[in-house]
């Protein structure tokens, strides 16, 4: 097979789809697409780690016609000619890379045996493999890294919601989409975000204009305080811009939320974990940091007075404090909220 100039809508084809069908269909469906151009009987690719504690990686197609099967390839090194085929070789690292990569493309010995032009695809092909292989695992790692710090400000009880430059929302967190639903605060209007006191957002708006022109990676960002329609308490805000040189769909404002209201979601099992509680223990303690009082916990709990007093002292022998104060502040300044 020969690709000569004519054909580079044909290599960019291949590109394309070698790249797509191992973001969708993973390594067996991209290394077939290597496979087909060459007509070969069988591809077999390895993957070597950079991390050598990491075994290698090997991944087998043949093709539905070939007589070859799986064994054939069994301890068999990766320089190893098979008897009765052409074998093909074609190595590919990238230096800012991690991995090393080896193609291997055999073909019954009654074809022809490949080409320089056969060796040059197969060596676009596995760079283009290579380099998109790694793109995906990083792309993997950033979804879950930023799942993670989602999870974790959902816990603490924090919205965040992020702007383009013309004022859009690009991401609104779980938390950030709950408030926005209860319009106690803030609310969209036609896709835009806005509070619902007039005097509030005029304000608001201001700080987000402020922040489009501001985004030092050092700045500490402008707060504000929201007024809620169903409550006395307020509603804390916190606009930052985000460093970057921001295009229009690009991120450029972050907002932080947190309902005055809102407490962590502290499970009695990793405080009775954390803090060498009883279970008995972790309860009350678990309410006590919600905010209610000694005698509201022994109601909710359905316990005496006293049995809650007498649970309440030895939490503080345990932890070395004296008065419930000290006690939220502990549990909410520990690992349990995370």
């Amino acid at each position: 097979m020969t690709f000569h100039t004519r054909s580079m809508t044909e290599l960019g084809r291949l590109f394309i789809e070698l790249t797509d069908q191992l973001s969708k269909a993973g390594v067996s469906a991209a290394l077939e697409t290597i496979r087909t151009p060459f007509d070969a009987d069988a591809a077999l690719l390895s993957i070597e780690y950079r991390d050598r504690t990491k075994p290698a990686q090997s991944e087998l197609v043949l093709s539905a016609e070939t007589e070859l099967t799986p064994e054939a390839f069994k301890g068999i090194p990766a320089v190893t000619r098979l008897r009765g085929y052409e074998t093909m070789m074609v190595t590919f690292q990238d230096p800012q890379g991690a991995n090393r990569y080896i193609l291997r493309l055999c073909r019954h010995e009654t074809t022809p045996p490949f080409d320089q032009d056969e060796v040059a695809l197969a060596e676009l092909l596995l760079s283009q493999f290579g380099r998109s292989f790694e793109a995906n695992v990083r792309h993997a790692s950033l979804n879950v890294e930023r799942a993670l710090y989602s999870d974790l400000l959902d816990r603490l009880q924090i919205g965040v919601i992020v702007l383009d430059r013309t004022g859009q929302l690009l991401t609104v967190s779980e938390q950030a989409r709950a408030m926005l639903a209860c319009r106690d605060g803030l609310q969209l209007v036609n896709g835009r975000l806005c509070t619902l006191n007039a005097a509030e957002d005029k304000r608001f708006q201001a700080i987000i204009r402020d922040a489009l022109t501001d985004r030092d990676a050092h700045a500490a960002g402008r707060g504000l305080s929201l007024t809620k329609p169903s409550s006395m308490r307020k509603m804390g805000v916190i606009v930052r811009g985000i460093p970057g040189a921001a295009t229009e769909g690009q991120p450029a404002v972050s907002i932080y939320v947190r309902d005055a209201e809102s407490s962590p979601d502290v499970e009695a099992e990793l405080m009775r974990q954390i803090f060498d509680l009883t279970p008995a223990e972790a309860a009350v303690a678990r309410r006590l940091t919600d905010g209610l009082s000694l005698e509201d916990t022994a109601a909710a709990l359905d316990i005496s007075r006293n049995t809650a007093r007498a649970h309440l002292r030895s939490i503080f022998s345990k932890s070395g404090i004296k008065r419930q104060t000290e006690l939220v502040r502990l549990v909410l300044n520990s690992a349990v909220v995370l």
